[in-house]
């Protein structure tokens, strides 16, 4: 029998509030038609989050890694994310 640490918990918890989050988003604006912002999708939006946030933390304990690579890692990440919005918005116009 395999044994699921407390990482693994954290990034399949948030995964989980993601999903959940999608169906409920889905339910209220396709099937209901009604303004979905704000809704019970936000809470499990934030939540899975939280928890992903809480999978950081645990695989930094684990692996120890240093700071400046972490804050790195997010600024990058956020370039990347801006750069992809702002092709598809301004340049693609979607």
């Amino acid at each position: 029998m395999r044994v699921i640490d407390k990482t693994q918990w954290f990034m399949l918890l948030s995964l989980l509030c993601w999903v959940t989050a999608e169906f409920l988003y889905g339910y209220y604006s396709g099937f209901l038609e009604i303004d979905v912002y704000p809704s019970i999708a936000d809470l499990f939006y934030i939540t899975g989050y939280l928890f992903f946030i809480l999978f950081l933390v645990s695989i930094n304990e684990t692996y120890k890694l240093e700071f400046a690579f972490v804050v790195s890692s997010l600024v990058t990440f956020s370039l990347i994310v801006f750069y992809v919005l702002y092709v598809s918005i301004f340049v693609y116009e979607v």
